[in-house]
């Protein structure tokens, strides 16, 4: 007797198998990623400091007209860039004079320029006596004084301090029909032979008189007015040295006609700053080249590049390295580095000392960052205007921080810091896949239309806006000024306004055009506007025709975030109010990913949407194309949310954009695009429906075989 075959069995295997195919949606997906794979490795490179690691400190706490940041025509920034390259670290202080000086040492130099009409206290007077006596250098320019009632000043302003050291600025203006400068009798050309400098000028200066241990280094001629007057001159004090020279424009950027690069300027400038720092033969032919400045990690390989060297040792602070000690070392040597804490590493070849600052990782690493410091940009290093206590900051919120003056890829990090840089890019270059942080500074304009027309000067341009233009962003010169705080000074250091609801303080800070409908994040006060910088502008500000109404501090898309002054970031300012939530609000934007998963299943189309976040943002909502909010979920791990969007069956097929927003703290957050597609929606195709035909016949085939096979054991049992 042959078997029946198992038809019931082979229905029913038939059956799950066309389950599975209804059931199992078609995935594909469309994702829009602001999340990167974190890596170990890229590093950053610290300053390339001076062989004593001196530093330049110039005082801006009493509204000097002459930035060291500002990169346009009458700007100090091309001097930075010389005496960086030179080996010394560089700073502005915008903060209190007498607190900033304590921490200073023998050999470092401050610079006081012109102030406008912010006389130093006596406490401040009595820190730089104590700095200079304790072996600090100290630089002095002042300005001439005009016949109509000057708007300078000098001697209200200077000679306070001056005269400590046995010089007094006079109140005139010197001039030389015979023996100056060929077409201006006010600029005087000289040479300063202690210095081993011949032909410099000085711009429309005036004279001093000495007494003490002060000597002259420079006069103007018996033929001038007034004669034999010295318009250069040096002191002692202590274990310090001084000198005094009757002009502030001699350093300006300027051009081929005034400034630095007329004459041997520059030449005198450098060897002003190696005398006032004791260091006559700073700028050896050793070169210490770092790979990274600063490092985060806990082990890492250290590339360094040496020439000119018979040994090199290296002391660190905070873990080990090894080798310490390296004889013969010229070209690329590997260091192995533990890093058990922050510190620091100190490299010493001949008289060269170069550190490179190391932090020791996050518990969790949320992203890693790149500090590009290539053209002079700003340090992250211990200085009064280095970034470092911001770096540390960013670590402690679990960011993994570099910093580099050699070129990287851009593409290797989640985020790129560029902070004022003072040098033109030669290759502004940016990365498709990476965010970036501009920071700029404020800068002056050459009479921003009278001046390069008349007198054929050349017109600088910001290096910023060579990264910015790239970006959609623009740092116009112009700075936020707000009368409601009081002085000019104040006035020129306004409120801002975050749009999460707290305040800081900024310090002669620029501002940003919102040329791509970015959206703001932070602006000034209600009472402020941004001023135009021009040289000729001396007076209490009033706003004018050419000044803007708008104060837009700082503005972002998913790409770049652009903020307009660097001061509150430093090392100086950092930790006042606001600095740390703005840099916590920068941290945000970096972390805040997101990705789209599209699904077409049996049920239509839906869209997952995860979402990375901040640890402290407390909701995420989702703004649809068609106006529908999802409210997202966070997931276990904090700063992880997710949810769905099912596609209504009426939906337009296409391409649509929706937008993340965030909330930190009960207050405003941050918005994140976000690009979507809709496919054709039909969620009874043709084979769906055929396959629900087939399931329909096979369950009835079952049920059919199942009642037969009843109803014949029935039968059966009857028989029996």
């Amino acid at each position: 007797m042959l078997m029946e075959p198992p038809r019931g069995y082979l229905t029913c295997v038939l059956s799950i198998l066309i389950i599975i195919l209804l059931t199992m949606p078609v995935i594909t997906m469309n994702t829009e990623r602001a999340q990167y794979d974190h890596h170990d490795g890229a590093g950053v490179r610290s300053t390339i400091t001076d062989p004593l690691m001196k530093e330049i400190i110039f005082d801006e706490s009493h509204r000097q007209w002459w930035s060291l940041w500002d990169t346009g025509f009458i700007g100090y920034s091309d001097l930075a860039i010389m005496m960086e390259k030179e080996g010394y670290r560089v700073s502005a202080n915008t903060g209190s004079l007498v607190t900033n000086l304590e921490g200073q040492a023998a050999g470092d130099v401050l610079v006081l320029g012109m102030a406008d009409r912010q006389t130093y206290s006596q406490s401040e007077i009595d820190a730089m006596l104590d700095f200079v006596n304790r072996g600090g250098g100290l630089l002095i320019m002042s300005e001439h004084e005009e016949s109509d009632g000057s708007p300078w000043y000098t001697s209200d302003f200077l000679n306070p301090v001056s005269e400590n050291f046995g010089i007094t600025f006079n109140s005139n203006e010197a001039s030389d029909a015979d023996s100056s400068h060929p077409e201006k009798v006010i600029w005087m050309v000289t040479d300063v032979d202690v210095l081993d400098v011949q032909d410099v000028c000085l711009f429309f200066g005036n004279t001093m008189n000495l007494t003490g241990n002060a000597i002259p280094l420079a006069t103007t001629s018996s033929t001038a007015t007034p004669p034999n007057a010295p318009i250069i001159a040096a002191s002692s004090y202590g274990e310090g040295r001084v000198i005094a020279l009757t002009d502030t424009e001699f350093i300006w950027n300027g051009d081929h006609r005034i400034g630095m690069q007329y004459m041997n300027n520059s030449d005198l400038a450098k060897r002003i700053f190696e005398w006032l720092s004791n260091s006559p033969d700073a700028g050896s032919d050793t070169k210490i080249v770092p790979e990274y400045d600063l490092i985060t990690a806990d082990f890492f390989q250290l590339n360094l590049t040496v020439t000119g060297a018979g040994s090199i040792t290296a002391d660190m602070e905070g873990g080990t390295i090894e080798p310490s000690t390296i004889n013969d070392p010229n070209g690329q040597i590997q260091f192995e580095l533990d890093i058990q804490s922050d510190g620091y590493i100190k490299f010493k070849a001949g008289n060269d000392i170069l550190v490179v600052n190391t932090l020791r990782s996050p518990d969790t690493n949320l992203a890693n960052v790149l500090f590009d410091g290539r053209y002079c940009s700003r340090n992250v290093d211990e200085s009064l205007s280095g970034m470092l206590s911001m770096a540390k900051r960013m670590r402690d919120k679990g960011i993994l921080v570099f910093a580099s003056s050699s070129s990287q890829d851009h593409s290797q990090y989640d985020a790129v810091f560029i902070v004022n840089p003072l040098e033109m890019p030669n290759d502004a270059q940016i990365s498709e896949d990476t965010k970036y942080v501009l920071m700029g500074e404020s800068y002056t304009w050459l009479y921003a239309l009278e001046w390069p027309g008349k007198y054929s000067h050349e017109i600088r341009y910001c290096p910023m806006n060579e990264y910015a233009e790239l970006l959609g962003l623009e740092f116009p010169h112009y700075a936020i000024y707000d009368p409601s705080e009081g002085t000019v000074n104040d006035a020129f250091r306004p409120i801002i306004h975050h749009d999460f609801g707290y305040l800081m303080k900024a310090y002669r800070s620029g501002i940003l055009l919102n040329t791509t409908n970015m959206t703001i994040l932070a602006t000034g006060s209600d009472t402020a506007w941004s001023e135009r910088l021009d040289v000729g502008e001396r007076d209490a500000y009033v706003i004018d025709p050419v000044d803007y109404l708008s104060t837009d501090f700082s503005m972002y898309d998913d790409r770049v975030l652009g903020i307009a002054d660097t001061d509150p970031f430093t090392n100086s300012h950092f930790g006042e109010e606001g600095t740390e939530e703005f840099t916590d609000s920068i941290i945000s934007w970096i972390i805040l990913s997101a990705e789209v998963n599209k699904r077409n299943g049996f049920y239509g189309q839906t869209h997952e949407f995860k979402v990375n976040t901040a640890a402290d943002v407390n909701s995420v909502e989702v703004l649809m194309a068609d106006g529908d909010i999802i409210k997202l979920k966070e997931g276990k791990n904090p700063g992880t949310w997710c949810g769905d969007y099912v596609v209504p069956l009426d939906s337009i097929p296409g391409d649509y954009n929706a937008t993340i927003m965030t909330k930190e703290n009960g207050e405003n957050g941050f918005k994140y695009n976000i690009n979507y597609t809709i496919d054709e929606i039909n969620p009874w195709p043709p084979y769906k429906i055929l396959a629900l035909i087939v399931l329909l016949s096979c369950v009835f085939i079952i049920v059919f075989y199942a009642v037969k096979k009843r109803g014949n054991n029935s039968e059966k049992d009857q028989k029996d």
